[in-house]
């Protein structure tokens, strides 16, 4: 989430399938969803990827959707980034995330859970 607006990048998973999900003001909300189950029991890598002009959600290097115009996608490596989370529930029922995170990078740096990033929960 951003510090000063009520824009968001969420990526969850919901009915087995990845799930990405993006809110800036003055836009509506953006949801992709992956046709492929995710809760196979094996690693998956998403990733995002985001230009000045574009952006593109992969799935296991699969391109999930059509490309969205960065200009309608929230920002989420912005400068008023308030911090990236982890796990937890989007609504008190049952469902959560369960698995394991080996690796997050921005920009191609790994950023480390152990203290040595500014977004990162310590």
């Amino acid at each position: 989430t951003s510090e000063n607006t009520n824009d968001y990048t969420i990526v969850y998973v919901h009915n087995n399938k990845l799930v990405y999900e993006t809110k800036k003001s003055g836009f509506p909300i953006i949801n992709i969803t992956s046709e492929v189950e995710v809760t196979d029991g094996s690693w998956h890598l998403v990733r995002i990827k985001q230009t000045q002009q574009i952006l593109q959600v992969y799935l296991d290097d699969m391109k999930l959707d059509d490309d969205l115009e960065s200009d309608s996608t929230h920002d989420f490596l912005d400068p008023y980034l308030s911090g990236i989370h982890f796990g937890g529930k989007r609504k008190h029922n049952n469902e959560a995330f369960r698995g394991c995170l080996v690796n997050f990078t921005i920009n191609n740096e790994i950023q480390s859970f152990f203290g040595q990033s500014n977004l990162l929960p310590n």
